[in-house]
């Protein structure tokens, strides 16, 4: 039997995003590393509520040689941990590739969300995708997911199934709409 899940983006949505010249960016050092406030509750009601979890998330600075692979591997087994471990989030997709590689995982393309799909039995019409920019919302929507926007100072424009003002919202607006 096919199961629900909800993928999160991690920069910007469970982890605090960098802002440079009103951009979000990775981040970079352990000491930019800050879950975003109400993460940890967010991923316990949602898991709570029998949807599998998965992060999805481009890191291209991998590809562009600005960001060391141990560092990224790190960051995510950490992250993991602070949200409950694997009996929480399931797995986490990560597409090391730029632009230019035109791979079928980085987002806006739905390649990291069809992988988990393929590999955890997941029904994607019945799946959410958290993000806080337009390549999470586009991948979402290619996948056949209801999408939702972390409302951010720098994702006005993003267009989204739902808008949320934070993690916590998004939480609360999936679990109302749990009969879909």
């Amino acid at each position: 039997m096919k199961t629900k899940a909800v993928f999160f983006d991690r920069d910007g949505v469970l982890i605090k995003a960098v802002i440079r010249d009103h951009k979000p960016f990775a981040i970079h050092s352990a000491d930019e590393f800050c879950l975003t406030e109400g993460a940890q509750e967010a991923v316990q009601q949602l898991a709570a509520a029998d949807y599998r979890l998965f992060i999805i998330s481009n890191q291209p600075d991998l590809a562009r040689g600005t960001l060391a692979h141990g560092f990224v591997a790190e960051t995510n087994r950490k992250l993991v941990g602070l949200l409950g471990g694997p009996a929480m989030i399931r797995a986490v997709y990560v597409c090391p590739h730029d632009n230019f590689h035109r791979c079928e995982c980085r987002k806006p393309l739905p390649g990291m969300l069809l992988q988990a799909a393929k590999e955890w039995d997941v029904d994607l019409a019945q799946s959410f995708v958290i993000g806080d920019r337009d390549v999470d919302m586009a991948a979402g929507k290619a996948a056949g997911c209801s999408t939702i926007v972390v409302n951010a100072p720098y994702n006005g424009s993003v267009m989204a199934d739902y808008r949320a003002c934070d993690l916590m919202d998004a939480s609360r607006w999936i679990l109302k709409n749990l009969c879909r």
